[in-house]
């Protein structure tokens, strides 16, 4: 597959991750976020496009659009998490690719989703505690704070490890779906429509 056909691919699917965290965020909880639709996204076009470092580039096109959300809380928080997830989701499947492209053992599948997700979830977290202070000079980071939560938060993470041990398995049994089947006018153009919805959506929900 072409640069063009698999850049397309980024911006159409992190737009959806985009949409979806922006309309979901209020409604569902970051580990169910992070086990449903940033796993199970990323998850799917890495078996459909098999494209290293997609992943990473689909967490900043969501994150973009994130940055433009109107809804729910700390949007900057929402912005650094779906980045880290990106780039956590690229380190693992680098480190295990060779055994996660060759996995048919479901509880294999079943380790990959708890871990993927635990740690995307888990590290999203603290990055995003730690980086907002960057960003806002009154939300002081405090080490001592951070630490005392920590527990707490690896706590919670492994209910998106539980989920994404769900999502990884039912995603990676219909990875031999593709979109070779499109002719390049309809991928393109498809794609276009699909991405350019999902930014029109964000931004009329900013009105």
């Amino acid at each position: 597959m072409n640069k063009t056909k698999i850049l397309l691919g980024v911006v159409v699917f992190g737009s959806i991750w985009g949409l979806l965290e922006c309309v979901l965020g209020s409604y569902l909880s970051g580990r169910v976020l992070t086990g449903v639709v940033a796993l199970g996204l990323m998850a799917a076009t890495r078996f459909i496009y098999n494209q290293k470092g997609m992943q990473a580039g689909m967490g900043l096109v969501a994150a973009a659009l994130m940055a433009v959300n109107p809804l729910g809380g700390c949007v900057i928080c929402s912005v650094i998490a779906i980045v880290v997830e990106g780039a956590v989701f690229e380190l693992v499947w680098f480190a295990f690719s060779s055994d996660i492209e060759k996995a048919e053992s479901m509880s294999i599948k079943v380790c990959v989703g708890i871990v993927t997700a635990y740690a995307c979830y888990t590290l999203a977290y603290v990055m995003g505690q730690i980086v907002t202070p960057l960003f806002f000079s009154e939300a002081k980071l405090q080490v001592g704070s951070l630490t005392v939560f920590i527990p707490t938060i690896l706590s919670k993470g492994l209910v998106a490890g539980l989920i994404g041990g769900v999502v990884f398995p039912a995603v990676a049994s219909v990875k031999q779906i593709g979109v070779s089947f499109l002719r390049s006018r309809q991928y393109y153009s498809l794609g276009s429509i699909a991405a350019a919805t999902c930014w029109i959506v964000v931004i009329i929900l900013c009105r």
